[in-house]
């Protein structure tokens, strides 16, 4: 204690009065700085655990500041009457004291604008139909299917007076894929009324054409994109070969020859089918207007061997025989080619060479003789 009252009130003596006054005024000072401080201590933890928005707040970040201000204010006030670093200190921190920042909003995020003049519009996969896939067709197929697929509307059958087929629907609805809105109403009852076909391209087709209907329903203003579905429609076979010069299926052990892959291959894409077997050889295809083709490999004996396609997109059942025979001459060295070996041209006799042959005796001139007529 900072006086003697306790020393002089246990020895049963008076109080001092001097003594008496210190003692009171040191406790009043005390218990002043004491209240300041848990004043100060109070409002700050009011301030900093009023939530946004709350009703003491307002959500107003004015107003919040305005609060965390005022009460930096009280806690100086009590600084000062309290005299202490503390309460100095409780102030300066009220009054310096800021919510936490928000975040100033970015700038309004707007929908994107029609194209610029000259520029094509971005795409809408909305507006893309999953078309045919690739038949593939054969030889023996009609053409409906490809020209269908590339909507080539006058290549496709005009409708008759017996039962519609998919291909007289498909005859009314392919004008309403070019921009022809009233096709839509004669094709969609004509293949209401049709059962789902048996053959696998008459299906696709059929798949196809519902699937443009579902379109046009869902959005009647809109003339679709069409992209080829993926997949085929049938499976994709291989039923022989056959040269691209004499259409046989025979080639010379020489090889060299071009074949074609004759089956229902029509309509797969270049990429789709990239290799063959040829008995035990590899060979690679390539693809033309006509069709897939490869060239016949050199091979060690004639007889027939199996042709299957090894390497492709799609799985290609079925199988071909190509036949190899001996050629009328001899291979050459190189492989890969059926030319027969040809004899070099004879040179002319130079002047000396033909001075000296006249100088000969007759028994040289009866030997050469004899040599050319065995060349020849």
């Amino acid at each position: 204690m900072p006086c003697g009252g306790v020393r002089w009130a246990r020895k049963g003596l008076p109080e001092s009065p001097v003594c008496g006054r210190r003692c009171a005024m040191g406790w009043q000072q005390q218990e002043h700085r004491m209240g300041a401080l848990v004043c100060s201590i109070l409002l700050f933890a009011v301030v900093a655990c009023e939530p946004p928005g709350s009703p003491g707040g307002n959500g107003n970040e004015g107003q919040r500041t305005s609060s965390a201000t005022a009460s930096g204010a009280a806690g100086n006030q009590a600084g000062n009457q309290g005299g202490t670093q503390g309460g100095n200190q409780a102030g300066n921190q009220g009054g310096n004291e800021e919510p936490g920042a928000v975040a100033a909003p970015g700038p309004p995020v707007l929908p994107p604008g029609p194209a610029a003049p000259g520029n094509p519009p971005a795409n809408d996969d909305a507006a893309v139909l999953d078309w045919l896939p690739p038949g593939p067709v054969s030889r023996t197929d009609p053409p409906w299917y490809p020209a269908l697929s590339a909507v080539q509307c006058p290549a496709l059958p005009l409708p008759g007076d017996q039962e519609a087929s998919v291909w007289d629907a498909a005859s009314l609805l392919c004008p309403a894929l070019t921009g022809d809105a009233a096709a839509w109403d004669r094709a969609i009852p004509v293949l209401a009324a049709m059962n789902p076909p048996s053959d696998c391209l008459e299906l696709g087709a059929y798949q196809a054409l519902q699937r443009a209907v579902a379109f046009h329903r869902q959005r009647p203003d809109v003339t679709p994109e069409l992209r080829s579905a993926t997949g085929t429609a049938c499976q994709p076979t291989l039923e022989a070969v056959e040269g691209t010069v004499d259409g046989s299926g025979t080639a010379t052990v020489c090889g060299g020859e071009s074949f074609y892959l004759v089956g229902r291959l029509g309509g797969l894409p270049a990429s789709a089918v990239r290799a063959v077997t040829v008995g035990s050889v590899s060979v690679p295809v390539t693809k033309d207007e006509v069709g897939f083709s490869f060239a016949a490999p050199q091979v060690p004996t004639d007889g027939a061997v199996t042709v299957r396609v090894s390497n492709a997109d799609v799985q290609v059942d079925g199988a071909a025989t190509l036949t190899f025979v001996q050629p009328a001459q001899p291979c050459t060295a190189g492989p890969g080619t059926s030319t027969p070996t040809e004899s070099a041209p004879q040179q002319e006799p130079s002047p000396s060479e033909s001075a000296s042959a006249e100088s000969g005796t007759g028994t040289e001139t009866e030997a050469g003789d004899d040599g050319g007529g065995a060349a020849g």
